[in-house]
């Protein structure tokens, strides 16, 4: 009779663990946190001047998401970016009827791009159709091409966008958008993938997401390597940065890896 109250408490308290986990899980996949990152350019003037960029990913906006959508854009426009970069999966799942509208998507979108300029990618949840035209509400699509961004007359930045999740090196997009050797260069890219194995063209910075940080990660945001949000180095030594992004893929809740906007802090430094 011991054993088996003994055996029922054991499974009690494994259920009751568990439950607590998910909820934890749940709870926290709700607790927006902004990441600093500061990315200090030598080909700028060392003048203390400093942008603003908020970078995001990973929406992954499900039907009824209109309230949280509206919120994520409040959050953006209370960090007053200069510019923001994002990189794609907009919608939730590939099948219709589980994304949030892209007629709502677009609406609650377009205050925000409608007052601050926006460069982006798709990712791999955009393929069917489902990502929200942006270019419509003012964005500019980075989709292997450069795209050139004045802050102000001494702080132009080149901003290219790289699609590929497993091809071969980034095309030489510098070269054919004569880009000088003295404006900054950064890369957007959905995928983190390629950019292992494959030395791109020199760039002072890569901005990815895809990985969700991990998305289930041990405590302390313990994850595999490659998954993990934050700095990283890429091939040919380039600093790469994986963000955590804001949305759920599959599983609806986040274990030990909160959702995340980038707050990239951009100012010139003297040259070595």
């Amino acid at each position: 009779m011991r054993r088996m109250l003994l055996s029922l408490l054991l499974t009690f308290l494994l259920i009751a663990g568990a439950g607590g986990v998910l909820w934890w899980g749940v709870c926290s996949s709700r607790e927006l946190r902004v990441e600093r990152v500061l990315l200090e350019l030598p080909q700028w003037p060392d003048d203390g001047k400093c942008f603003r960029a908020v970078l995001i990913t990973d929406w992954h906006l499900g039907a009824g998401q209109g309230e949280r959508a509206r919120q994520l854009v409040e959050r953006v426009r209370a960090l007053k970016p200069d510019v923001l970069f994002s990189l794609g999966d907009y919608p939730k799942g590939f099948r219709s009827g589980v994304a949030l509208s892209r007629e709502e998507t677009e609406r609650v979108l377009a205050p925000l791009l409608r007052d601050i300029p926006c460069y982006y990618v798709i990712g791999n949840h955009d393929s069917r159709g489902h990502a929200p035209r942006l270019h419509l509400l003012g964005a500019q699509k980075c989709h292997e091409v450069v795209r050139r961004h004045h802050f102000d007359a001494q702080h132009p930045l080149d901003i290219g966008g790289y699609l590929g999740a497993y091809g071969g090196p980034l095309q030489p997009l510098w070269k054919e958008a004569a880009s000088a050797a003295e404006v900054p260069r950064i890369i957007l890219s959905h995928y983190p993938n390629s950019f292992w194995r494959y030395a791109p063209d020199a760039a002072d910075a890569i901005f990815c997401g895809h990985t969700h940080g991990g998305q289930l990660c041990a405590p302390g945001g313990y994850t595999r390597e490659r998954w993990r949000g934050g700095w990283h180095r890429a091939a040919g030594g380039q600093r790469l940065y994986i963000a955590r992004g804001v949305g759920c893929s599959i599983l609806p809740f986040r274990l030990f890896c909160p959702p995340e906007l980038t707050l990239i802090e951009l100012r010139g430094c003297r040259r070595p």
